[in-house]
């Protein structure tokens, strides 16, 4: 028995480093997309991740319960606030890849958690206690350095947070678990999908097409590439501490701002690093007070 929860355990880290460090390369692999709209990118990605869920609650002897979600309106409404907003995250920072501001996607990855605790005292009224106040402030700081120093808002982060967040929030609202309130996105979405393909086609504006070639391949696995994280990151949450699993949150930024200098050669200048440096700084705070609260 010992020896099995040990396997158990950690096995739990290592699915949460599987989830995390491949959205945190996210960038390169749709980067290899270039020259396709960033909608078509998000055309093709609802679209292949639908066959590939519908697997997954096959295998796992769940598809039985697509029909009794179906059967609850309020939660058909709610599913399809999800969906835009998923919907919207996604679209997003497609176009923070094309337009290389991939500084600006892990940014808005970084404020994630921040704008969590921001969007539960606005909408659900909880109180916060004053280190979090300080750690909300600092990431407005930044937010505000980087919108002056651009002249314009940091809209692509600000929406990327925002989107992420409230699809939490909204989902948080439902007792359904991650798959299977995915692959419910993705039916309530297919419809429009396959209408928006269709008119792509028409108008000779769609790059898919037959025979294949390797943006076209690239454009299907981006189906699996998509839902096998999403896997991962349930399989984590089952064997850790919550907690513990939200610090391995970061690895997606992270890889996100690392790419974005390394191999993107995006210019990392002066209020990029304030704005970076105040956004870091209130994550610390708000870890290393979450951390003390859970021991």
């Amino acid at each position: 028995m010992g020896v099995a929860r040990n396997n158990h355990s950690s096995s739990g880290p290592l699915f949460a480093l599987l989830a995390y460090g491949v959205w945190g390369l996210f960038p390169y692999y749709w980067s290899q997309l270039d020259g396709v709209a960033a909608i078509e990118i998000l055309l093709h990605r609802i679209l292949w991740s639908l066959p590939v869920v519908v697997l997954f609650l096959l295998l796992t002897d769940n598809i039985n319960k697509i029909k009794q979600l179906f059967d609850n309106k309020k939660v058909i409404l709610t599913l399809c606030i999800s969906a835009t907003l998923i919907s919207v995250n996604w679209l997003t920072f497609l176009f923070a890849i094309s337009s290389n501001r991939i500084l600006d996607s892990s940014l808005g990855y970084y404020l994630g958690p921040l704008v969590n605790i921001l969007l539960g005292v606005v909408l659900l009224k909880e109180r916060l206690r004053t280190v979090q106040w300080v750690a909300v402030g600092l990431a407005a700081i930044g937010v505000l350095i980087r919108a002056l120093s651009a002249s314009e808002i940091p809209w692509i982060a600000l929406v990327l947070a925002f989107s992420f967040s409230l699809y939490g929030l909204v989902r948080k609202q439902l007792q359904v678990n991650s798959i299977l309130g995915l692959t419910m996105e993705m039916i309530l979405l297919a419809p429009l999908v396959i209408t928006a393909i269709i008119i792509l086609s028409v108008n000779g504006l769609l790059n898919f097409g037959f025979p294949l070639d390797s943006i076209d391949l690239l454009l299907i696995l981006g189906g699996p590439v998509t839902v096998l994280p999403l896997v991962w990151l349930v399989s984590a949450a089952k064997r850790m501490n919550y907690s513990t699993l939200g610090f391995f949150q970061f690895i997606t930024p992270t890889g996100h701002f690392i790419l974005a200098v390394v191999v993107f050669n995006e210019v990392l200048d002066g209020s990029h690093l304030f704005a970076f440096g105040f956004i870091w700084s209130a994550l610390l705070l708000y870890s290393s007070d979450h951390l003390r609260r859970v021991k």
